[in-house]
Order: C-alpha cells, then sequence, then structure tokens
C-alpha cells in the first residue's frame, strides 16, 4: 500500500533515522561538510545505526545517502558492514558510496573488495572504481 507516494519501507527508513537509539560508543563529531548539511552528531549516529540495520531498505537507503552526503564520520562503519555484507548488491552500493566520500580508508576497502570478492560482478564494479579513481580523488583524511 502506497502513502503520499511513500511505500512502508521507506516509511520505515525515516521513523528509524528520526528515532534511533543510539547503538554506537564511538563518538561521530559532524565535519564541516556534514555541519553545512545541518546534520547532528545524533543524525550521524542514526545513520550508522541504519547501515548496520537488519532491514534492507533502511541499510540500502543509508549506504545511498551516506554516499550522496559524503559523510566521512561513517567510513569506518561503511568498512566493516563491507566485511560482514552477504548481499552482492549491497556490496557494490557501499563500494559506490565509498567512492563517492573519497576517504583512504574507502579506497582501500574498494581495492580489496576487488581482489578478494567472491563474486565477479562486485570484482568487475569494484576494478572500475579503481581503474576510475586518480590519485587526487582520494582525500587524505584520518577519520
Amino acid at each position: 500500500m502506497l502513502v503520499k507516494g511513500y511505500t512502508k519501507v521507506k516509511l520505515i527508513a525515516v521513523i528509524l533515522m528520526v528515532f534511533s537509539v543510539n547503538m554506537f560508543a564511538q563518538q561521530l563529531v559532524p565535519s564541516e561538510r556534514s555541519r553545512e548539511l545541518g546534520l547532528t552528531e545524533r543524525a550521524i549516529q542514526n545513520f550508522a545505526a541504519a547501515i548496520k540495520s537488519d532491514n534492507d531498505g533502511v541499510k540500502k537507503s543509508s549506504i545511498f545517502l551516506a554516499g550522496f552526503y559524503e559523510m566521512k564520520e561513517v567510513v569506518d562503519i561503511l568498512v566493516e558492514q563491507l566485511k560482514n555484507e552477504p548481499d552482492p548488491d549491497t556490496r557494490i552500493l557501499i563500494a559506490l558510496s565509498l567512492y563517492k566520500i573519497g576517504d583512504k580508508k574507502g579506497f582501500e576497502a574498494i581495492e580489496r573488495l576487488f581482489k578478494y570478492d567472491e563474486n565477479q560482478t562486485v570484482k568487475n564494479i569494484s576494478a572500475v572504481i579503481i581503474a576510475n579513481t586518480l590519485p587526487e580523488d582520494i582525500k587524505l583524511t584520518e577519520n
């Protein structure tokens, strides 16, 4: 059933992001970019929780938005999720988000994905990301 253009999954994602309980002890301080976007520490923690969600819609939406908004604060969480993610499509989405964020740790995770992932499509897309990344595209920031 649709409610004004939103599916139940999208509504759940929005509710989770707004009302999610802080599940991480790690402090995720907003970067300058996140502050410009109006993202608070609490909002970033909610993104981090949603990236680890068991709900695929919530997880994929959060991964996409983390890349779209270039949220360097969640790079470590995306890298960890990449290591544990069973779904090849979600691993590809994480790799694309890490590429968009442009952090060195994320790029190293994409290289590992290319070298060691068992899914050929994931390996191929990771190879394309690596081939199209110039050294100046990688932000040498520490998380």
